[in-house]
Parts: structure tokens; C-alpha cells; sequence
């Protein structure tokens, strides 16, 4: 579909459609990629950004929306040009005279194939990916038994994949923000986006996680104990950045008990003042 509105001269709407996908998942290459592109055209001087919007594809055949980049156009030229060639390597004055008769070539074949085909029935071409993804979509929606949480072969969905969009925004715009202000592309922690729930869980477990963010979890869970001397007695036993993995992750698990246990207390202790009327 990206390469199909470039070469429709569409560059433009493919950009809208596309840049919220490029920052919704892990495509930092196509993340870079696009941003460069984008602050090269900004700087691009009037004639020069002309001359590119007018020649960023072509259309051999004259149809607007079947047009090609330069490289495949060059590409399909050699390829017709080789199929009149004989077999095995071709003498220079074979190759000169083929591609100066090419069109004529092609027309003659053409005339030659066309009653051929007239009385033929082709298998349908399947040229626009764009109307059969549309089918199998519209056929999806029209099932009676829709779980909106569900893909089309039934996997459970994560519950807010439906906002995949804004997300996509949001962190395209933390990602310029971040170039304006250090003038690097990339490096920069974007929010993910899961397909699945098991995705979600997966990605959520401690172990998965890197120190440093274990270290900020716990930090964070310290901060919410009710208990303030024992917040300082855990902040005194945080690991030092230099243990291993394990030690953190067990520290964790210890530092969540605490902090589950006090707010038990705590509510049980609400719930008595209530009873008694404190």
C-alpha cells in the first residue's frame, strides 16, 4: 500500500495514513526514515520540491493511477526488451537492433495474441490488494456473533487496540519533540501498541523487564506504602545497580507484598473506624 501511493503521486495522503502505523509498533527504520524525508522536503527550495512531486513516479501507460518509479519503469523496459532476444548472450548488433524495434516488437505481438485472447477466458487479475482487503473486512464485520475484542480467526484482542491511531500520533509527535530538542533521530521511548491481550502480558511481566525500569517500579511502589519509616527502610535496601537481574526481581516481589499488606491493614482499619463510628 506504501509503495502503491507513492507511485499513484499520492505522497501526501500516503503520509496521513501511515505515519500514526510507522509509530504505533517497533519500525524505528521506517520511523527515521520518514521524518528524514519529511525535514528533507521542508528544506527543499520551491523549483526543486516541483520538479520532485512531479517526477516521484510515472505512468508508461498514460493511466494516472498505474503509474511506477523510475527504477521499475527501467526495470520493465529491460525485461520486454530481453523477451525478444534469441536464447544465450547476444551479439551487440542483435541487442542494438531489438531495442530500437521494441515498440514495434511489442505491437506486432500484441496484434498477433489479441484474437488468441478474445476467445480465451483469463483467470481475473487481482491488481488492487486494496478491494480484496476491503472483501475480507466487510465479511468480518458482517458476522452476526462480532465480539469487537476479537480478530478475525477469533484470537482475543488487547482492550484498547482501538485507539492504535492516537497512539501512533501521540508518539510521532513525542519522537520530533525529542529530535528538536537533542537534534537525534530516535532514542527516544515511545508507548507501545499490543495486538493481543497475551501480548500486553506478556510484555508486563517483571522479567521482562530491564533494570533500570525495575529499579523506577520499585522506586514507585515505595512511594505508595502508607508506612513512611518503612519507606525508608526499603530505599535503603534497593540493589545497587550492579547485581543481577534475579536480585532485583526478587527485591520487587518483596517491596509489592509490603506494599499490598499495608494497604489491607489500611483498609481494614478504615473499615473499623466506619463500624465504630471514629
Amino acid at each position: 500500500m506504501y509503495n502503491e501511493a507513492v507511485r499513484k503521486n499520492h505522497h501526501n495522503n500516503m503520509r496521513l495514513f501511515f505515519t500514526p502505523m510507522f509509530f504505533a509498533g517497533n519500525h524505528s527504520k521506517y520511523q527515521e526514515l520518514i521524518v528524514r524525508d519529511l525535514c528533507d522536503r521542508m528544506q527543499y527550495p520551491d523549483s526543486l520540491s516541483t520538479v520532485l512531486v512531479e517526477n516521484e513516479s510515472f505512468s508508461v501507460s498514460g493511466i494516472d493511477n498505474k503509474g511506477q518509479g523510475a527504477d521499475f519503469v527501467h526495470e520493465e523496459k529491460n525485461k520486454l526488451i530481453k523477451s525478444f532476444l534469441p536464447p544465450g548472450v547476444p551479439y551487440s548488433e542483435v541487442w542494438q537492433r531489438v531495442s530500437r524495434k521494441c515498440e514495434e516488437l511489442k505491437s506486432l505481438k500484441e496484434m498477433s495474441i489479441a484474437s488468441y485472447s478474445s476467445s480465451v477466458s483469463c483467470r481475473p487479475r487481482l491488481d488492487n490488494e486494496e478491494l480484496v482487503m476491503r472483501r475480507e473486512i466487510r465479511g468480518y464485520l458482517m458476522k452476526s456473533s462480532l465480539n469487537v475484542h476479537s480478530s478475525m480467526d477469533g484470537e482475543s484482542l488487547d482492550p484498547i487496540l482501538h485507539n492504535i491511531k492516537q497512539t501512533g500520533r501521540d508518539n510521532y509527535a513525542t519522537y520530533k519533540a525529542h529530535l528538536a530538542e537533542s537534534g537525534q533521530f530516535g532514542g527516544v521511548k515511545l508507548d507501545p501498541v499490543f495486538l493481543t491481550k497475551i501480548d500486553r502480558d506478556e510484555f508486563s511481566k517483571i522479567e521482562n523487564k530491564t533494570k533500570d525500569e525495575i529499579r523506577t517500579i520499585i522506586n514507585t511502589l515505595i512511594s505508595l506504602m502508607p508506612d513512611v519509616s518503612v519507606q525508608s527502610l526499603f530505599r535503603s535496601l534497593i540493589p545497587k545497580p550492579g547485581k543481577n537481574k534475579v536480585v532485583f526481581v526478587e527485591f520487587y516481589s518483596d517491596v509489592s507484598n509490603e506494599l499490598q499488606e499495608q494497604l489491607a491493614n489500611e483498609t481494614i482499619q478504615d473499615e473499623a473506624e466506619q463500624v465504630i463510628g471514629v
